[in-house]
């Protein structure tokens, strides 16, 4: 039955895209080049060093109106070159579920299209999602930049991962009688879309689909990588907190998963991340395997993965200069336990293997 269901899913993929006007189709990219019928520059994605800029609205207003799917006008400028600053109108509106809740300063939806920038590493960029300081203060600062470093080392694992990019903001409230200035980091992730063409696929949404139906390479490198971050805070079901993501080679039917929105995981280890109580843990720091049962080789194989990108993982901490002391440790301590496991037979099967889920 269960092999019935499984073949029923992938010819519903399958007559899905076969469906689809030739305009519809996603534009193949080989490799990594940058879309040239979208004017895409991904090299926007492909520098460390933070991208600075103001960025001037609204702010109590914004935070008032949240919940109003609109979006607003907003002024940003930067530095184009040494001589030169660039000014564009661009529009803006909160996002998220819990951090649009809770924060004085929402993440944001930040659409570029109107604003036609023509030169420096913005140009041709559409849409941007930016992940903001939730709270003016220090620790909600160093909770934005574990989650960065979280996109940062599953980029170390595939290409097939959301790309971010560090960005210094100057937030001018202009609502004010008074502009008042704020200056804290933030980071912008890869469009969704763009993320589909450069990896040669097409997003889906299906909510029928659970993690047996997902390639099994691609789910098992998410599910160990959520377990090193410890975070429960995602399922396929329902795609909460991942995207599937679909091959144009209609020969590969099976979808691959992508992960995003770390928040909850005890890698960032906010104040308001609370597991659910199904999960039967005491906090979002204890870890909690939610991936599907595999063969002895898939798993030795995923793990190898791990352990191939150990040093470079390590290295991408260490060096980021922008985490405090205290931060810095405190991840790499949270590191040292997932490695600690995954390098001992008797803790893979205790916390891993005897943990999976059938399907």
């Amino acid at each position: 039955m269960k092999q019935l269901i499984r073949l029923f899913v992938f010819l519903t993929l399958g007559f899905t895209l076969l469906a689809q006007e030739p305009d519809d189709l996603p534009v193949i990219v080989p490799g990594n080049k940058p879309v040239e019928n979208n004017n895409t520059d991904i090299g926007f994605f492909c520098k460390d060093e933070p991208f600075v800029c103001n960025l001037s609205f609204d702010i109590r207003k914004l935070f008032k109106e949240k919940y109003i799917d609109e979006y607003r006008n907003a002024k940003l400028s930067y530095r184009l070159n040494d001589s030169v600053d660039l000014e564009k109108t661009i529009r803006l509106k909160a996002r998220g579920i819990t951090r649009k809740r809770l924060c004085q300063l929402p993440p944001l939806k930040v659409n570029l299209k109107k604003a036609e920038i023509q030169a420096g590493e913005l140009k041709g960029i559409k849409k941007l999602k930016l992940v903001t300081c939730c709270k003016y203060s220090r620790t909600f600062e160093q909770y934005v930049l574990k989650e960065y470093i979280a996109y940062k080392l599953y980029n170390l694992l595939t290409d097939c991962s959301f790309r971010v990019r560090l960005i210094q903001i100057r937030y001018v409230d202009i609502g004010r009688r008074k502009p008042k200035e704020y200056i804290s980091y933030g980071f912008a992730i890869e469009d969704v879309d763009v993320l589909a063409e450069r990896n040669d696929a097409i997003k889906i949404k299906i909510n029928t689909l659970n993690q047996s139906c997902i390639d099994k390479v691609s789910m098992n490198r998410v599910a160990l990588f959520q377990f090193m971050i410890g975070n429960t805070d995602w399922s396929v079901p329902g795609q909460h907190n991942v995207k599937l993501l679909k091959l144009n080679d209609h020969l590969k039917v099976t979808p691959f998963v992508v992960p995003y929105d770390f928040d909850y995981s005890g890698f960032v280890n906010t104040y308001y991340a609370v597991p659910l109580e199904i999960f039967m843990i005491e906090n979002v720091r204890e870890r909690l395997f939610r991936g599907i049962c595999s063969t002895p080789e898939e798993y030795e194989t995923t793990i190898q993965l791990f352990l191939d990108k150990k040093e470079s993982i390590y290295q991408t901490i260490l060096e980021f200069e922008y985490f405090e002391d205290q931060t810095r440790n405190e991840v790499l301590t949270y590191i040292d336990e997932f490695y600690r496991i995954i390098e001992s037979e008797d803790l893979i099967s205790c916390n891993i293997i005897n943990l999976c889920k059938k399907y």
